[in-house]
């Protein structure tokens, strides 16, 4: 998603920034969690989590997913006009 929306706003094309917030609308619909925390690692096509599949390891959650979500909000700040503090 960080490439993808990084592509929208270098390049200006809007489609970019649709197929990010499709892929973060997807994460939202069936990959969270939201009895449990976390997200699943992987789901089947049906939504279906894979149950051999940990939710988070020391690679995964810590740095992945907390840097992609940070990188994200960087860029949403940007792109409404925010300064960081």
């Amino acid at each position: 998603m960080v490439g993808l929306v990084d592509a929208a706003l270098r390049t200006g094309d809007a489609a970019l920034m649709d197929r990010a917030e499709q892929g973060w609308d997807f994460i939202e619909r069936v990959m969270m969690d939201r009895a449990g925390g976390e997200w699943f690692w992987r789901v089947d096509a049906a939504g279906r989590p894979d149950p051999s599949m940990p939710k988070a390891t020391s690679w995964k959650e810590p740095y992945h997913q907390v840097r992609a979500c940070l990188q994200l909000i960087e860029r949403a700040r940007r792109l409404r006009g925010v300064e960081q503090a």
